[in-house]
């Protein structure tokens, strides 16, 4: 039970899972959605450029050899871009539509994404703390363009 609910939890920071949340989510909140969907697309190429720089090691050991740029992407553990993902859906949920429960709801989903991804040794705790702060930094800016924009 436990590793299905670890499954569940890392697909809700997957980029398929917040580009069509985004689109989807256009259609009730447009300034929202544009938000999910370029964050989503700025978070992986930070998070690409940054673990192709640092190349930390994950937890447990990668199963294949780095031969390609995209196994030395998989491979790096430092940012979680899984993290980064939701903690930037789950600020610009708060910029956009400022409701407290809503944003409880969304602040235990982005913790249980961090702690599934360490909990399933993808990675260590600095990691997913760098991409909660990465993702609502993200937001943070975005959020600030697009309302500058569209006001």
């Amino acid at each position: 039970m436990h590793k299905v609910l670890l499954k569940i939890l890392d697909f809700f920071g997957t980029p398929l899972c917040y580009l069509a949340l985004g689109v989807a989510v256009a259609i009730w909140h447009w300034q929202f959605g544009v938000g999910m969907i370029f964050a989503s697309v700025l978070i992986e190429l930070i998070c690409a450029i940054v673990k192709l720089l640092t190349r930390f090691e994950r937890p447990a050991p990668h199963p294949f050899p780095r031969t390609t740029l995209y196994s030395h992407y998989d491979a790096s553990s430092f940012p979680s871009a899984h993290t980064a993902r939701i903690a930037a859906c789950t600020a610009m949920l708060y910029f956009c539509v400022p409701d407290v429960r809503l944003g409880l709801v969304a602040l235990v989903l982005t913790a249980g994404v961090a702690y599934s991804r360490v909990a399933g040794r993808h990675h260590y705790v600095r990691d997913v703390v760098a991409g909660a702060l990465l993702g609502a930094g993200t937001a943070y800016l975005l959020n600030g363009w697009i309302e500058r924009l569209w006001p």
